[in-house]
């Protein structure tokens, strides 16, 4: 019953909070089911969940986002950082700008589409390719999966300047395509 309630306090919390450019709002969910529509619109904010995250979640502005569970439809920021410690669903790092977005987990579908200047982390298996990784400009996509990169090498459309690394075991980035 408490956490229920915790998480339809947590609801909204995040939305339009704005820290300092030399002073980031530090903000830590613990112990939450499911945050909907959390940290949309934040500015200058270092935001940690302990749980699952949904509904255009990690939206802001000149931000670090660390989800620590499930996330779903995630995107939309700009010169934000955000890593994912696991699966994610539709719809994650639509529209990013300038961001550098790290999953720790699989990708399911429906993912990094409409990007710019940004870099795809991606620690798992993109699951399904089919109506992902098209209209980006100038992303970087790097794995260490060899699953992930050869469906990266498939999709990631050499026009728009994206570039393709493969991550070796000892850590090192060997370039794939560049154009």
């Amino acid at each position: 019953e408490m956490r229920a309630h915790t998480t339809c306090l947590m609801k909204y919390l995040g939305e339009g909070l704005h820290g300092k450019k030399r002073r980031l709002l530090n903000l830590n969910l613990s112990d939450v089911d499911l945050v909907r529509y959390c940290a949309t619109g934040v500015k200058y904010c270092f935001i940690i969940i302990y749980g699952g995250a949904s509904s255009r979640c990690c939206s802001g502005e000149y931000s670090t986002f660390i989800i620590n569970g499930y996330v779903d439809s995630c995107g939309g920021g700009k010169n934000s950082s955000v890593t994912i410690n696991g699966d994610t669903n539709s719809e994650f790092g639509y529209g990013v700008d300038s961001c550098c977005l790290t999953i720790n987990g699989n990708v399911r579908h429906n993912a990094m589409c409409y990007a710019k200047n940004s870099t795809f982390i991606v620690n798992g298996e993109l699951e399904d390719e089919r109506d992902s990784l098209y209209d980006n400009k100038g992303c970087t996509f790097k794995t260490s999966n060899k699953n992930t990169l050869k469906k990266f090498l498939e999709k990631v459309t050499e026009k728009g300047d994206n570039k393709v690394y493969f991550i070796k075991s000892d850590g090192t980035e060997k370039l794939m395509r560049t154009k």
